[in-house]
């Protein structure tokens, strides 16, 4: 692909972001006690191969030790849009949404044994993202659910935030630092700043087990606010990585390792 098809890329999928963004809701429609069935969606690449894949979905009763009710996998294997920076969720989302209307018709076909999850934790970001609207408010959005963005490192990356080498470099080691001095015990977290706007907050530092040194990044998906969705997250973690994350993305890597061993993808 050229440099002039990305750029037209880029500017036709940062206007659908704008559009998305102009419904985004950080609200609490529940509380953390009413929160009992929660949903994670993760996408693993085959190595090498980033045109295949699966996508995996569990559902977990947190009432239940976090009980697997309802899971699924799809191997894909023909994933055709290019990963470009900040716009992960052109990539995946597609493959997210299938995964989601499986569940609803699994609900439908339960009559009534099996209920819409509370609430939806995707392997991404949320709101911490340049135009605020990463894969998990994307989805959110397009399936108007309540969602939590759970990433395993920090969005540092990015020019477009972080501005110049030195910039980054100096905002990694604050961050180290602030690790250090504020993450000392299992509930601790502290707010990611947008570095342009002080005032705004875009997601959190969360140490979510006292073996974790690293800590994991909650941001804002939809229809939540960060302190209920940093709340609930904790409240699933056995291990750094939440539960219905962890197991989905477990989920996904078996699946890739069973089906790359009787056959050759």
């Amino acid at each position: 692909m050229s440099d002039c098809d990305i750029d037209s890329l880029k500017t036709k999928w940062e206007q659908e972001q704008q559009d998305l963004r102009s419904a985004f809701l950080e609200s609490d429609e529940m509380s953390l006690e009413d929160i009992r069935i929660i949903a994670g969606l993760d996408i693993s690449y085959v190595k090498d191969e980033s045109n295949k894949g699966c996508v995996s979905l569990a559902v977990l009763d947190l009432d239940n030790d976090f009980e697997c009710i309802y899971s699924s996998c799809t191997f894909l294997d023909d994933i055709k849009v290019p990963y470009i920076a900040g716009f992960l969720a052109f990539r995946e989302i597609k493959f997210l949404l299938k995964a989601y209307q499986d569940l609803e018709q699994a609900i439908k076909d339960s009559e009534g044994k099996l209920q819409q999850p509370d609430l939806f934790f995707i392997d991404g970001n949320g709101k911490l993202h340049p135009r605020r609207v990463g894969l998990a408010t994307h989805f959110g959005i397009t399936v108007n659910r309540p969602t939590v963005g759970i990433a395993k490192n920090p969005y540092w990356m990015q020019p477009e935030i972080f501005g110049n080498y030195t910039d980054k470099r100096a905002i990694k080691e604050s961050h180290k630092q602030e690790i250090e001095q504020r993450l000392l015990h299992v509930g601790d977290w502290f707010p990611i700043l947008d570095p342009k706007d002080q005032q705004e907050v875009l997601g959190a530092a969360v140490r979510s087990t006292e073996d974790a040194k690293n800590p994991i990044y909650v941001s804002v998906g939809h229809r939540i606010t960060l302190n209920l969705a940093v709340q609930t997250v904790l409240k699933c973690c056995k291990f750094r990585i939440p539960e219905p994350i962890r197991k989905a993305d477990f989920m996904s890597r078996e699946f890739l390792r069973n089906l790359s061993s009787s056959s050759s993808l």
